[in-house]
């Protein structure tokens, strides 16, 4: 019995050194590394960031935000935004925007952990985007009726893609 498990013992011991196995590996290990930073940090400078743009009062929560699978795009899920004038915005909010998802591209999250300044700078982008795609969906949802669709979720593109 024991040749047997010595002969068995390479083969694994190749199959987990093989590359494919060590690149998935890699790749889900960044991923995982990458989701846990964007849902805990990442949020908590984004709602920061939206909460104090232009003056204006918002209050942004976000239920989760997580990467794509291919690390190019910010999944936002259950987003949820209020509006309010400088002076009034804890105690009366004026306007109350949801989203169920909202997909944002990202092209370079995959090296977000190792830049410090690129966070900044996309922490910043995605809350003009996000602010910007609110205020559409509130002029969209006040000129013509709600979509009839089930989920509730959008996907936003740029457009200089």
């Amino acid at each position: 019995m024991p040749i047997r498990r010595r002969k068995r013992m390479p083969w694994i011991t190749a199959l987990m050194l093989s590359p494919g196995v060590m690149f998935a590996v890699a790749y889900l290990l960044v991923w995982i590394a990458t989701n846990l930073y964007l849902n805990h940090t990442f949020r908590a400078q984004l709602q920061n960031a939206v909460n104090n743009a232009d003056g204006h009062c918002y209050r942004l929560s976000i239920a989760s935000l997580t990467s794509g699978p291919a690390m190019n795009s910010l999944i936002l899920k259950r987003l949820e935004l209020e509006t309010g004038t400088a002076g009034h915005c804890l105690q009366e909010p004026q306007e109350h925007l949801s989203l169920t998802k909202l997909e944002i591209p990202a092209p370079d999250l995959c090296l977000i952990i190792l830049r410090p300044r690129s966070v900044e700078i996309s922490v910043k982008k995605t809350a003009r985007e996000i602010l910007s795609h609110m205020t559409r969906q509130e002029t969209d949802v006040t000129e013509r009726p709600a979509p009839s669709s089930a989920t509730g979720s959008m996907r936003f593109f740029r457009e200089d893609l």
